[in-house]
This record gives C-alpha cells, structure tokens and sequence, in this order.
C-alpha cells in the first residue's frame, strides 16, 4: 500500500506509512497528556479500504513494538494470523505482547469475527495502550452512507478515520453504494448515473464526516 499525504502548504508528498502520513505519534502524545493511562483506540468507518487500513496500522503498530489489538464493533473478516478468539481481555493483551499484534474477537457467521461486549472491552482498555478498531460494515462496496447507528464507536476513540474505496469512481452509483436510498438523497442523481470526484467529496462530508463530528468531540481524520 503506497501512502500519500498532503502537508501544510498543500502539496503532496509520499510517506513511509500511514503512522507518519497520520502523525500518528504526534496525536498519541497529545492523547496521553489529556488521559494519562488510557489506550490511544482509532476507529475505521465508511466503505472500501477499512480492512486494508486496518491490517496495516496494525502491522506499523507492532513495528514500533505498540503490541496493537485489533478488534471490531460490529463484524470483520478473520484474519490468517494472530488470532485471539473467544479469549478473556487479560488473556488477549498477553497474546498482543507475546506476538505483537492479537486480532480479538468472537467466530461468527460466514468466516467472520463478531464483537465479544462493552464489558470485555472496558476490561480490554485498562490492560492495552493501542486498540484498532473496524467500526463499520459496507457489504464490501467501495462506498456508503452510514445508517443512523452507524458507525459503531466506542466513547473513548482517540481517532476516527473515514474510508471510501477509489474503485467507485465512474461506475453507476447503484452498483457500488451501500444504503443507496440515502445517497440518492444527498446527492440528488439517479442510481444508474457514475460517480464522480465531487460525488465521493460530498457523500464523505454529509454522510459521514459531519454527523461524526456532531455526535464526537475528537479529530477526525478525511
């Protein structure tokens, strides 16, 4: 995965990863100043790329020796390592410091993982210092509009990052959107018209990014 991002004065400029592209460290130690002890948790909400994103925030995590937890709110797919099911938050963050990296949850249906509860997570909080979560389900479509319990974030996030999936682009928008219904009405065009960079532009910031900052007082990250 090749990471670009745009500095200060509006150029682009490729990164090492997404830790850097994110100023990942920067907003970790700001996090730490305001709630000395608490695990420093990012969200993944929205459509194409959650997964991808995960699996490598993940992977930079466990670089810097973080021992990061992964788990999810709602469902994601299993994992082909590190896997720490139906395990107890003790039990998950020692497999997360043995290994590096622990993906908890509970197997459910379909070949996926489902969230094990609030208390086991609570519980999870006070023994992990980074926890990555997929808060958000598309039906693996590049792009959504989140319903209105979507998504599923946890009160102390530190970050929540907003995806959508490139592949979108020119394709007819009922061939590529979850929840179509409330797409239609955001963007007023018919469900066969192709979507357009100012289409995704508008579906992030009114169907996801604004209500997110409504409902949290945290950063939020495009």
């Amino acid at each position: 995965m090749e990471v670009y991002y745009r500095k200060k004065g509006g150029e682009w400029e490729r990164g090492k990863g997404l830790w850097e592209a994110l100023s990942l460290d920067s907003r970790r130690k700001s996090g730490e100043e305001g709630r000395p002890g608490a695990p420093f948790v990012i969200c993944l909400a929205g459509a194409g790329g959650k997964t991808s994103c995960l699996r490598r925030l993940a992977w930079e995590g466990r670089e810097r020796n973080m021992t990061p937890v992964v788990i999810t709110t709602t469902h994601i797919r299993r994992p082909q390592a590190f896997e720490a099911l139906n395990l107890g938050p003790g039990e998950t963050a020692r497999m997360a410091k043995d290994q590096g990296l622990a993906v908890a949850g509970c197997p459910g249906k379909d070949g996926k993982l489902s969230f094990p509860g609030w208390d086991w997570y609570e519980d999870l909080c006070g023994q992990t210092g980074l926890i990555l979560a997929e808060a958000d389900g598309s039906r693996r479509l590049p792009i959504k509009t989140p319903g209105p319990c979507e998504p599923v974030i946890p009160a102390n996030t530190s970050l929540i990052l907003c995806v959508l999936g490139l592949s979108a682009l020119g394709r007819p928008l009922e061939q590529v959107c979850f929840r179509l219904e409330r797409a239609l009405k955001i963007l007023g065009k018919g469900p066969q018209e192709p979507v357009g960079e100012r289409d995704m532009e508008r579906l992030l910031a009114a169907g996801a990014l604004r209500p997110l900052r409504e409902a949290h007082s945290m950063a939020l990250v495009r």
